[in-house]
């Protein structure tokens, strides 16, 4: 009904509209016409002076709302004009552009006796008519808005009072099996009362159960990850998000930056605790927020006076250290005494832990020798970069495509009993003819920056379908959320899937959790569409923040991985286990498989089968 009513009303003011308009454009026509007749009568009683004639229309031009007056020979060419850039209405320039009033220009004959001289040609400026118009346009809209809305108040009253008891208690029939949890107003219908009484009952208990169960995860999360004063991750966590950085590879190319906070205990001792402490919260608010459009992957604070933010790849440039620095300079200016040292060191894949921060806490101790918020950089890693920037890189991952000089890693993914569930099959390119099959933390950021991204995808899901009919394994690739939002992806996808007959349904789907956050109906389209065929579509690299149950019962996925960074020395770490055992059960309890990423060492998957997954992979499962 409003659908119908709202298409009422869009067509009814499109339609005065566009009447309005072709009668104005119609009275606009018809004064140029007038008009020229006019001048052309006045121009014709010159005798044929050509200065009085230019007078004439020089004077008939200043006295109007002219755009152009012209005289043309009969032969068309121009004898005289006068001009006037065209004005601009008071009106929004797109209603200009959807509503364009054309000034039809007016001729009429110039003559001298019996002998022409030419035609004159007036355009008037359509201004006025566009004020017009627009007044117009505002007063149908308005009324038809108080008409529909009234027509579609009384329609709403009437169709709720013959349809709300049953179509209320069908709707929470239907939202309680996609898990989400409605209640209703009791129908006055006792059969329907009745049901709809004990379904409010069941529901409200479970929505209580869910909500405690998020509250108390998040309080978990909290103690487990974060620091207590300022919110960012603590210590451990910080270095577990910093090893998941090193190891996964899909995730190359970051920048650690480390910052000391000169100055702390002279604070403190002046100003008191409380002022340090609001100091310390306002840095590492700053840490959090955007440099421009670049946002940071993680940041944290590693003791009193030392924090760390890592930026990814993507959006990188060298001026976001100073920029950032310049940030935090501006907000210490109150704090006399107080300044801030920086280090900054690219990341690459598979270097250890302890040298990464070896290596910025040595460059961050050259700053702190220099002077207040100094800001060195520490030794990068050796990278592979074809020479010549984006476009070789460009050039040289859609090369590798095209060659087929691409191939799947193979990393098995286990149950609770050892037996091989799939294997996660990452994409490697070999970028140079002579060279190794790079992992993706080498070149993903430039696939991204370029558009390759679908073709990446594409080539990962036909490599894996052809190893899927060679052995039968089930075999789980990533899909980027931005392929997911690319026009046409989708299709191909299906095409490929369609195509692959049986194969297809011992194919898996990873999509990253974090990402797939900020477009969520892109997952639930995926899902609609692969679930039919027998492809199963989970989350990966969850669980750094309570994860959103109506998005994971909504999409239909079958499975959630949570990150490397919450298994990290999970064995040591009881707050984490605690955090986990519960993130872990609530997710079951949604009927959802939990697996693990990147569990590391014999003692951390002990903790993880503890804990209850169903699933795991990583260095300690391989060896």
């Amino acid at each position: 009904m409003a659908t119908l009513i709202l298409f009422a009303l869009v067509g009814s003011v499109l339609v005065t509209t566009w009447t309005a308009r072709s009668y104005l454009q119609t009275q606009l026509a018809l004064k140029n016409s007038d008009n020229a007749q006019a001048l052309a009568l006045t121009l014709t009683q010159q005798g044929g002076d050509r200065g009085l004639i230019e007078l004439a229309i020089a004077s008939q031009f200043d006295i109007g709302h002219y755009q152009s007056i012209r005289l043309l020979s009969p032969e068309g060419q121009e004898l005289f004009a006068r001009q006037a850039p065209p004005r601009l209405a008071d009106v929004p320039a797109w209603f200009e552009r959807l509503v364009p009033i054309e000034s039809i220009p007016g001729h009429a004959e110039v003559t001298s006796g019996w002998a022409p001289i030419g035609r004159v040609e007036v355009i008037s400026q359509p201004v006025f008519a566009y004020a017009d118009l627009w007044s117009g346009a505002l007063r149908t809209t308005v009324w038809m808005l108080l008409l529909g809305l009234a027509g579609g108040l009384i329609s709403h009253l009437a169709v709720l009072r013959l349809r709300r008891p049953l179509d209320a208690v069908v709707a929470q029939a239907e939202a309680l099996s996609q898990r989400r949890y409605v209640t209703t107003v009791e129908p006055r219908t006792p059969e329907l009362g009745a049901l709809a009484r004990a379904m409010n009952t069941m529901v409200e208990r479970v929505h209580a159960q869910f909500n405690e169960q998020a509250t108390a995860l998040e309080h978990l999360r909290r103690v487990a990850n974060e620091d207590a004063l300022t919110g960012l991750s603590n210590r451990s966590h910080f270095l577990a998000q910093l090893q998941e950085q090193l190891d996964h590879e899909a995730l190359g190319g970051a920048r650690l930056m480390l910052l000391r906070v000169m100055g702390l205990a002279e604070l403190n001792r002046q100003r008191g605790h409380l002022a340090t402490d609001a100091m310390l919260k306002l840095l590492a608010d700053r840490l959090r927020l955007p440099l421009g459009t670049h946002l940071p992957l993680f940041s944290g604070r590693l003791n009193g006076s030392d924090l760390a933010v890592v930026h990814g790849a993507a959006g990188w440039h060298d001026d976001i250290p100073a920029e950032l620095m310049a940030r935090l300079r501006e907000r210490l200016q109150s704090y006399d005494g107080v300044s801030v040292v920086m280090s900054v060191r690219a990341l690459g894949r598979g270097e250890p832990l302890h040298e990464v921060l070896a290596g910025a806490d040595a460059a961050l101790a050259r700053a702190e020798a220099r002077e207040p918020f100094a800001i060195e950089l520490g030794a990068a890693p050796t990278t592979v970069e074809p020479v010549g920037g984006e476009q070789a890189w460009r050039q040289a991952i859609r090369q590798a495509l095209s060659d087929g000089r691409a191939r799947l890693g193979e990393f098995p993914v286990v149950d609770r009993d050892g037996a091989v569930l799939h294997l996660e099959c990452p994409l490697r390119l070999q970028l140079r003819l002579d060279g190794p099959h790079e992992v993706a933390g080498t070149w993903l950021p430039h696939a991204l920056r370029t558009g390759l991204m679908p073709d990446v995808d594409l080539c990962a899901l036909d490599l894996a379908l052809r190893a899927i009919e060679r052995d039968g394994q089930p075999r789980c690739v990533s899909v980027s959320p931005v392929s997911l939002l690319t026009s046409g992806f989708l299709t191909r996808l299906m095409l490929r899937l369609r195509g692959a007959g049986g194969d297809a349904s011992r194919l898996l789907f990873d999509i990253d959790a974090v990402q797939i956050a900020r477009h969520p109906e892109a997952l639930v389209e995926l899902g609609r569409l692969v679930r039919a065929l027998g492809v199963r579509v989970g989350l990966e690299h969850a669980g750094e923040r309570v994860p959103d149950f109506a998005l994971a019962a909504q999409a239909g996925i079958d499975y959630v991985k949570l990150s490397p960074s919450l298994v990290h020395e999970l064995a040591d770490l009881p707050a984490r286990q605690q955090f986990v055992r519960g993130l872990v059960s609530t997710l079951r309890g949604l009927g959802l498989q939990v697996g693990a990423e990147g569990v590391s060492r014999a003692q951390d998957l002990q903790a993880v089968r503890e804990v209850g997954f169903d699933a795991w992979t990583g260095p300690a499962v391989r060896s």
